[in-house]
C-alpha cells in the first residue's frame, strides 16, 4: 500500500518496463519477486525518496537526482517526506 505504478509504453524490443511511480508519505516499497540479472533506473521527479540497496548502501533522491542498480541489489524504497513523491522508473530485462 502507498505505492502506485502507472505502466507507460513498452520499449519497442520489449526488454524494458517504463513506469511513472507515486509513493505516499511514510510508505515503503520492497521487492515482491526475485528479478536477478535485471538493471533498474530511477529518476526522481517530485519529493524525496530513500533507496536502500544491499551492503547497507542508501541513496537519498531529490528532484533531478537519479540512481541505477542491479535489481537483485534493491531492498527498499521509502518516502520520508510529507508529500507524495513521484519518480520515473525503468527496468531493463535480461534476455537470458
Amino acid at each position: 500500500p502507498g505505492l502506485r505504478l502507472l505502466l507507460l509504453a513498452p520499449s519497442l524490443d520489449h526488454t524494458r518496463t517504463n513506469a511513472l511511480g507515486t509513493l505516499q508519505p511514510g510508505a515503503a516499497a520492497e521487492p515482491k519477486l526475485p528479478t536477478h540479472g535485471n538493471e533498474a533506473f530511477i529518476y526522481q521527479l517530485e519529493g524525496t525518496a530513500r533507496v536502500e540497496l544491499t551492503g547497507g548502501r542508501r541513496v537519498t533522491l531529490q528532484p533531478g537526482d537519479s540512481v541505477s542498480y542491479r535489481s537483485e541489489e534493491f531492498e527498499r524504497m521509502s518516502n520520508p517526506g510529507r508529500r507524495p513523491n513521484r519518480f520515473f522508473w525503468i527496468q531493463a530485462h535480461s534476455r537470458a
